[in-house]
This record gives structure tokens, C-alpha cells and sequence, in this order.
């Protein structure tokens, strides 16, 4: 499994699943999370991973995912030392 497709934009990560070694390459388009980075991306990959292996279809759709609220300590600035 893996992304394709990434792209930011402003705060949100946008990009494609590829589900791979499952016979047939699967794709799943239009995932987005409110958040951006690479890290949050791959956050996002092992929660679908998890979802597959707990029984999750290749038809079932996954992307409900971005409709959570980032936490709001994960995207404030650092504090001054």
C-alpha cells in the first residue's frame, strides 16, 4: 500500500491509495486529511492497513478519515526557550 498522487495544499494533504499485492492493483482517489505532511500521510496509510486487516473490503471506502479536527497542540508553533 502506498500513496500516489500527494499533494499539499495550504493545510491539506491530498493523494490517491494504492493497494498493491492483493491480486489486481486497487486504487482509492480523492483522499485528503486536514493537516499536511508526509507523516501524516503515512499515519493515515497504517490506519488503512489496520482497517484491511481487520476485515475493511477493498470496496469499502476509507476516506471518512479526513473528516476529523487536527489537534490543535500538533499544528501550533513552537514555544519560545
Amino acid at each position: 500500500m502506498r500513496a500516489v498522487n500527494l499533494t499539499f495544499d495550504g493545510a491539506t494533504s491530498k493523494f490517491d491509495i494504492l493497494l498493491q499485492n492483493e491480486g489486481d492493483e486497487v486504487r482509492i482517489d480523492g483522499c485528503s486529511l486536514p493537516m499536511p505532511g508526509q507523516h501524516n500521510v503515512s499515519n493515515a496509510l497504517s490506519a488503512v492497513a489496520v482497517a484491511r486487516h481487520l476485515g475493511m473490503k477493498k470496496d469499502e471506502d476509507p476516506r471518512g478519515a479526513g473528516r476529523f479536527p487536527p489537534a490543535s497542540i500538533a499544528v501550533s508553533p513552537a514555544l519560545p526557550r
